[in-house]
């Protein structure tokens, strides 16, 4: 009986540890909402602005939700709060945004992520098609932030497909500050994927003119061409 009661003190002080130590980290966790979340939420909505999105982070707050900490969050249109998800046919987050919206919302939140980790120097960034779907204006200012991160960060890089993108970037870098180098992948006679460096003149010259050569081709009858390609390019040219 004295062993079993013995059992019992030490299980029942075992069971207090444990809930004071859940209290100290449910105290840094609130305390972790309290001072980083208002912080991202400001930054990504700064990105959003400098976008030019026409829209905002509304709702923004960490949640205990089951006993889990979760994020709950929602745009702001025009003052108007937009949720995630909406029945019923009402506007959401699908129906009011665009595909550029949510490759700049993505981008922001990213971004914003990035400046509050901090120690931004000792990190390597990877940025995979970051201009997704973006007018030139919002392009514009991916290759500027893409621009700062290039300085401020270990190593950045950046994979698309889009060759103006690419050059942008290269024309908003100083080669005698930083080092930079652009790399195409093409297809290879055994139908793998080749890696090369991109020669000077390829750099300097304007993807219009190459859109406006591969058109020609098309219109020749150039049987490398395919109408898909065109499809995928005319819009983008035309603009």
């Amino acid at each position: 009986a004295v062993q079993s009661l013995s059992a019992i003190d030490q299980l029942e002080r075992r069971v207090k540890r444990i809930e004071t130590l859940k209290d100290q980290k449910r105290a840094e966790l609130n305390r972790y909402r309290a001072t980083v979340l208002p912080a991202f939420a400001a930054a990504v909505n700064q990105h959003l602005d400098d976008f030019g999105t026409g829209f905002h982070l509304g709702r923004f707050e960490g949640l205990d939700a089951a006993g889990k900490p979760s994020l709950m969050w929602g745009l702001a249109i025009d003052g108007h709060e937009v949720p995630l998800e909406a029945t019923s046919g009402a506007p959401d987050f699908k129906t009011t945004v665009s595909a550029g919206d949510r490759a700049s919302l993505a981008l922001a939140f990213f971004l914003a992520s990035i400046e509050i980790a901090g120690e931004v120097a000792d990190q390597v960034v990877v940025l995979d098609d970051p201009a997704n779907s973006m007018d030139n204006s919002r392009l514009h200012q991916t290759v500027r932030k893409i621009g700062r991160l290039a300085k401020e960060t270990k190593q950045c890089i950046v994979l698309t497909h889009r060759d103006v993108l690419a050059k942008r970037i290269v024309a908003e870098t100083n080669p005698l500050t930083q080092q930079r180098t652009l790399l195409k992948i093409r297809r290879g006679k055994d139908g793998g994927s080749v890696m090369e460096t991109m020669t000077k003149a390829e750099i300097m010259i304007e993807s219009h003119d190459l859109r406006s050569e591969r058109f020609q081709q098309f219109i020749d009858g150039n049987p490398t061409v395919e109408l898909l390609e065109i499809a995928k390019h005319i819009r983008e040219h035309l603009e």
